[in-house]
């Protein structure tokens, strides 16, 4: 508890690195506070070492596997994922950010845009094309649910 307190009193004055080294201490980041801190922590250290991202990465990715609703690991995953040059990872978890807000057009709007940056992709990239494309799939079908029948999903044009 106390370097959890010291960690947060390192970030209030500016000091991620040492926010960083107090909270590697903590182990595991089974907490979201304090997986979400030490993302912080990282995500705010300029010399970042890659391994370190992508160990905050992987515990991201962990917990949004159980709690896919949470928009603030969403959106430090989304961070992360930028960080480390995965930008369709980086547009689906910004999308899921809007999915837990409720707002499903603009998550729809954002899917659809990693979508068409999606298009071509290969190795990695073709995993996470699938993935924003069941979740597209997924959302619109929630959006027509919601919507009731005889209404059109946002963004589609009439006839």
């Amino acid at each position: 508890m106390v370097d959890l307190l010291q960690a947060e009193a390192a970030m209030a004055r500016g000091d991620p690195r040492s926010a960083n080294e107090t909270l590697r201490v903590i182990v595991p980041e089974r907490t979201r506070s304090v997986l979400a801190m030490r993302a912080n922590a990282i995500l705010e250290v300029k010399t970042t070492a890659r391994s370190d991202l992508q160990r905050v990465d992987e515990a991201l990715r962990e917990w949004l596997a159980d709690h896919g609703d949470d928009g603030l690991i969403w959106s430090l995953q989304a961070r992360t994922a930028e960080s480390l040059g995965r930008s369709l990872q980086s547009l689906r978890a910004r999308a899921e950010v809007r999915a837990s807000e409720g707002d499903l057009a603009a998550a729809i709007d954002r899917l659809r845009a990693a979508q068409r940056a999606s298009r071509g992709a290969y190795g990695p990239d073709l995993l996470d094309a699938s993935i924003i494309d069941a979740r597209l799939r997924e959302l619109e079908a929630r959006q027509r649910s919601i919507a009731g029948p005889g209404t059109r999903p946002s963004g589609v044009p009439p006839g």
